[in-house]
Parts: C-alpha cells; structure tokens; sequence
C-alpha cells in the first residue's frame, strides 16, 4: 500500500480519538501521540519515521542546505537525508508539517506557509507525499489535514 492512504488512515483515527477522548497537548504532543499511537502501526520498520529530523531545503537566496520538519516518513529503514559528504541528499517520502491552535475561537485552518512550501517540494520532487496538518483546540476539537 501507498503511504498517502497508510497516513489518511491514520489521521481519521487520530481525529476520532481527539473528539471523544478530551486528550490535550501542544504540536509536539499532538505529532509524538499521532506518529507513535497512529501511524506506527501503518509504517514499518518504525525506524522509517522520524521526528523533527532534516531534509533537504529548497534552493534559495539565504537557505540553508536543510531544514527540520515535524515529521517524516523515509523510503528506507534508519534513513536519513544525510551524504557521505555532509550534504543533504535523501528526499523522504513523505512530509508532515503540524500547528496546533488553542483557545475558545481556536479554528483548524491550513497554514499558508506551510502549503507553499510543500507545494514547492512537490514540484521537485514528483514521488513525494506532502501534509498539511492543523490541530485546534477550541469551544470543539477540530482535526484537519491537506495532502499536497
């Protein structure tokens, strides 16, 4: 099976769990719960998935070589995007990029950073999988994701 369906799966049952459970936490919460509980189960080896780990960056005036995203899905077991060169090579294959909103008017919207720069890795790199993830915490609990 595709990753894109594995991670749909994933957030639906994530989702459902969020709206009935009254779990509470912050980005890094929501990504360590979704990635550990929900998607792990869908991903093997585990080791495929890592959190906060580098990429390669877009190309651009004052870029740096790599960039962390929140989380990432690699083709391979215990890969990383890392050369024997030091360079950021490996593009993973997927992508998870989260915000978690809170307070009473807390609403899940879709980053337009984030969209933006997914789309333009989409565009570098055809095979991948890009998501657009936003957890709000507000009067409901709200999960919604993007697939670029």
């Amino acid at each position: 099976m595709r990753v894109g369906p594995k991670i749909e799966k994933g957030f639906r049952e994530f989702s459902s769990f969020l709206k009935r459970s009254g779990w509470r936490g912050k980005e890094n919460d929501c990504v360590n719960l979704f990635a550990h509980r929900f998607l792990a189960k869908r991903i093997r080896p585990m080791d495929r998935m890592g959190i906060e780990v580098a990429v390669p960056q877009l190309t651009g005036k004052g870029r740096k070589q790599a960039v962390r995203k929140d989380l990432v899905i690699w083709k391979h077991s215990g890969q990383t995007t890392w050369g024997k060169d030091w360079k950021a090579k490996a593009v993973p294959q997927a992508i998870l990029e989260w915000k978690v909103k809170r307070g009473p008017a807390a609403r899940a919207t879709i980053s337009p950073r984030d969209r933006a720069w997914l789309t333009g890795y989409k565009r570098r790199h055809r095979e991948f999988v890009g998501v657009c993830v936003t957890v709000a915490f507000g009067k409901k609990t709200e999960v919604k994701w993007e697939f670029i």
